[in-house]
């Protein structure tokens, strides 16, 4: 029977899917620095994959992922000592040793690219990912025939950020007189351990006013905090040493500034130059971008956002943005905004400007497809489209590489292994997806839903400095509100602090609360939420 191995999804044998096991989060990886591989690799520990093919995914709007196809050579089939360890109850060994554990992937520029006349500018010969293994599976075997002792064993990986590792937990915590910033960090920290690179808040220029009130109600970490930064204006991305913090814009509102405004744009690295041609032959091997498309799709483009005066519920207060002053059609989304604060009430204004500018990027986006190398995220690149007019700019905010280099399958055979090379032919190519707006054009997330509070929750009033202190009394602020310690919320402390973390959010904010009458100066004001 021929034993095809051009492509590790057409295993040998039936593919076993494996499932994920609970693994401690300890990645034992030796780093080997800078990649002099003559082909692609992925290291996991102390192993070491040559890669047949990556599909990788970046975006400023999520953490990247990678599907990965890679071989090994190995004496013992990791079949075998997956069930081993199932029935010894070790779940170290086997393919469950690569489950959690850092990896790098080290991407090579393909042998097919001409590189006699690949600019000066154009980058690395490699691009590089470290992160995480999320999920493992086992493919099969080349050659179960081979007479050597070692044979190559074919796996599928998704390897993905660090911060992922934040996606699966779900938590409920309370945040009092904190800027959303300091939450954002405060969380980072919680979890320090299971990030794997430097956190860079270099890029934040804007001031974060305290918010009286911030609650994670069954959320993960990840989605928490990217929930906060995305409705701020703030984005982060990473590459392979560092996790970036972007501000949207530079705010300039203030106590002594009125309204919104954007900054000058801030100074990046030099605009890498890339050369287009339509020409799909491609004789040259050279590297270009070949084809720039554009679509576009009716939506809102208005927007309104009306809310309530806190200190005078019967005040009631609109804000509207629309990117074109002047429109035939008019399609206003408005938005009843649910947020209540007594100190802070005008940047409910910033999430109505933030879509705008959202949906005007969105207006503005386009999507290219090149054979590139080593392009990067939030990276600039300058294009010749048009000779006659000129260079245009853009920024780059996703990135769809496709790789492959089955030529590896070919050129590190070994010699006892008996398969016919007549008649076979490997594949070595590198295209990618990029979406792009232009450099002018600021990149705004999209806006992040909260998560439905409960309908009822149990909550006790607590004194000034905590539940059993000044028990006859009750403490209020300047506004008539009290401290309660809502039981949802006041769960996870213990929690978090049986995981050795300090916490240090509280109860809850100041509130007001219902009571049994209904009158002018009493009743039911609802919870403020961020």
């Amino acid at each position: 029977m021929d034993k095809n191995i051009t492509s590790p999804t057409s295993s040998l044998t039936k593919p076993v899917m494996l499932a994920s096991g609970n693994s401690v989060a300890t990645d034992g990886f030796v780093d080997y620095g800078v990649s002099n591989d003559a082909f692609s690799t992925l290291q996991i520990a102390n192993d070491k994959f040559i890669v047949t093919r990556a599909d990788i995914n970046e975006s400023l709007e999520d953490i990247f992922s990678i599907e990965c196809f890679a071989y090994i050579n190995l004496v013992k089939n990791p079949l075998y000592e997956n069930l081993e360890s199932i029935y010894n109850d070790n779940a170290q060994t086997g393919i469950y040793r690569y489950l959690d554990k850092g990896m790098k992937l080290s991407i090579k520029r393909p042998s097919s690219t001409n590189k006699s006349i690949i600019p000066s500018n154009n980058g690395s010969d490699y691009i590089y990912f470290s992160g995480i293994v999320s999920d493992v599976e086992y493919l099969g075997v080349d050659d179960d025939s081979s007479t050597n002792i070692d044979k190559k064993y074919f796996f599928k990986f998704k390897l993905t950020s660090s911060l992922y590792r934040l996606s699966i937990n779900r938590a409920n915590r309370i945040y009092t007189d904190q800027s959303v910033l300091e939450v954002v960090k405060e969380i980072l920290s919680f979890n320090k351990q299971r990030l794997t690179k430097e956190l860079d808040f270099s890029n934040i220029k804007n001031s974060y006013n305290k918010k009286e009130f911030i609650a994670q109600y069954n959320e993960s970490d990840l989605a928490f905090i990217t929930r906060l930064c995305h409705d701020s204006g703030i984005y982060f991305y990473e590459d392979n040493e560092k996790i970036y913090f972007h501000d949207t814009f530079i705010l300039a509102y203030s106590n002594q500034a009125e309204g919104l405004a954007q900054s000058e744009p801030s100074k990046g690295k030099e605009a890498r130059k890339v050369s287009f041609n339509v020409n799909l032959n491609n004789n040259l091997a050279s590297e270009h971008i070949n084809k720039i498309t554009k679509s576009e799709t009716l939506k809102a483009n208005s927007f309104t956002h009306s809310f309530q005066n806190t200190a005078y519920p019967n005040v009631l207060e609109s804000k509207n943005e629309k990117i074109f002053d002047e429109q035939v059609n008019i399609y206003d989304k408005h938005i009843n905004l649910d947020e209540y604060s007594f100190s802070d009430t005008r940047l409910l204004e910033v999430s109505t400007y933030f879509k705008k500018l959202r949906s005007d990027m969105l207006l503005k986006e386009f999507v290219a497809s090149s054979n590139v190398f080593a392009l990067n995220l939030n990276d600039n690149i300058s294009v010749a489209i048009d000779q006659s007019s000129g260079e245009y700019e853009f920024k780059i905010i996703a990135i769809k590489h496709t790789y492959i280099d089955e030529s590896v399958l070919e050129n590190t055979l070994n010699l006892g292994d008996n398969v016919p090379l007549k008649d076979k032919k490997f594949i070595s190519s590198y295209t990618n997806e990029l979406s792009i707006i232009p450099s002018s054009v600021k990149f705004v997330p999209s806006y992040k839903q909260k998560p439905k509070a409960p309908d009822i929750t149990l909550g006790l009033v607590v004194g000034q400095d905590g539940l059993n202190s000044q028990t006859n009394t009750i403490h209020t602020d300047s506004y008539g509100r009290v401290k309660v310690r809502l039981n949802a919320f006041s769960t996870q402390e213990q929690i978090d602090k049986d995981d050795t973390i300090n916490a240090s959010y509280h109860k809850s904010a100041y509130l007001r609360v219902i009571t049994p009458i209904a009158s002018n100066s009493s009743g039911f004001f609802a919870i403020p939420r961020v």
